[in-house]
């Protein structure tokens, strides 16, 4: 029987990043990947954000996506190579359920003038192949098709957790040093319920999330008594507009939006402080966002300007 003194199960962007971080402690430290990937992780390719639209595209340099849009950036990016694209959202207005009304209805211009068949309000019963797709939805109206991409985000796998005896709670439960309940196990990346600093105990679906959580959870592993205090954030990009946000983006609680330059903040206001910051065409300045949701001024008017 073949003995490794780290055992990684999964082969995500997480994964190559506890491998990575098992390295910055340990140089010679045996490492093993279980994954039922037939390849060894790698970047996978960003289908809605560079391979579709970036002439200068390399796989080298693309890096993991979010579900959480990737239906609506696969749209966009397929209409600007001139395909025929129809999009199916439950929102009554596109992307209604995250932003407030006026962002959401702007959202949705931008892809009817591009051409996008929007289906709103809908949802899709089933899905079956002949020459090509048929689609059925809610109503039962069938959309035909030649391929069929399917945007639903994800929901962690915890069968083998449970029958470890982990604590799973919307994922794996585990403690700022992103150890579960068992002291020789450790979750990192979509699937962990972790304890933020800023944003509380919550579980983050994004790259960057599993990136720095994966290297971080690696350097536990090997030895490193330093808690995890990265604050994710997340982003999209479609046609011409840059989003990020950190925090909770939920259309049903108090939103104010402020303008800067040529771009704009809107805040999500619970109880009067905000607990999620949205970032339109204002790239990197996600650390600011995480300062505001951490010390809330008594005026958002200018916490980012």
């Amino acid at each position: 029987m073949t003995t490794y003194q780290y055992l990684i199960i999964g082969g995500g962007v997480a994964a190559d990043s506890a491998a990575h971080g098992i390295r910055e402690i340990d140089k010679d430290g045996s490492i093993a990947i279980l994954s039922a990937d037939v390849d060894s992780p790698y970047p996978r390719p960003a289908l809605s954000k560079k391979l579709w639209t970036d002439p200068e595209f390399i796989w080298g340099k693309t890096d993991l996506s979010t579900a959480a849009d990737t239906g609506a950036e696969l749209a966009a990016a397929l209409v600007q190579q001139g395909c025929e694209v129809s999009l199916v959202t439950p929102d009554p207005v596109l992307g209604s359920s995250q932003f407030p009304a006026q962002i959401a209805s702007e959202y949705q211009k931008l892809f009817a003038d591009a051409g996008v068949h929007l289906v709103t309000g809908h949802r899709v019963s089933s899905v079956r192949k002949y020459e090509n797709a048929e689609v059925t939805l809610d109503d039962g109206i069938i959309l035909e098709a030649d391929d069929v991409v399917a945007g639903l985000g994800a929901t962690p796998v915890t069968n083998l957790a449970e029958d470890a005896g982990l604590t799973v709670d919307n994922g794996v439960v585990v403690d700022e040093y992103l150890r579960t309940d068992d002291p020789a196990i450790w979750a990192a990346g979509d699937i962990a319920n972790y304890p933020d600093p800023v944003l509380g105990r919550t579980r983050v679906e994004h790259v960057d999330n599993a990136t720095m959580m994966g290297k971080a959870a690696g350097r536990s592993m090997a030895g490193s008594d330093a808690p995890y205090t990265h604050t994710p954030m997340m982003y999209s990009q479609v046609f011409w507009v840059r989003w990020e946000a950190v925090g909770a983006l939920d259309s049903s609680l108090e939103t104010t939006a402020v303008e800067v330059g040529d771009g704009q903040v809107v805040y999500y206001l619970k109880d009067g402080k905000p607990v999620g910051v949205l970032l339109r065409n204002l790239p990197g300045r996600t650390d600011e966002a995480v300062k505001v949701l951490a010390d809330p001024p008594e005026d958002l008017s200018d916490a980012i300007n």
